[in-house]
């Protein structure tokens, strides 16, 4: 177990910081398409716009899967297009 969460911890690590610093296309959050990367807190955390509103995440490691509004989560830094 504490294997593979070092893995995924370093994995996560290395991606969030490619979104950062890639080229990918920054969107305001009004103009969100599905697909879109949600970075929220503090870039620790990563959600997926879905539409109407909706962003799909699971809010931490062993927790299931949520569907929830955005205006649910006042910790949103940006989105990106990937």
């Amino acid at each position: 177990f504490f294997s593979s969460r070092r893995r995924h911890t370093r994995y996560w690590r290395d991606w969030s910081s490619d979104v950062c610093s890639s080229d990918l296309p920054q969107v305001p959050l009004d103009q969100l398409a599905p697909g879109d990367a949600i970075l929220l807190n503090g870039l620790s955390h990563v959600g997926m716009y879905i539409g109407n509103g909706m962003m799909i995440h699971a809010p931490h490691t062993g927790d299931v899967v949520r569907v929830v509004p955005l205006s649910s989560r006042g910790d949103i830094v940006g989105a990106v297009r990937p």
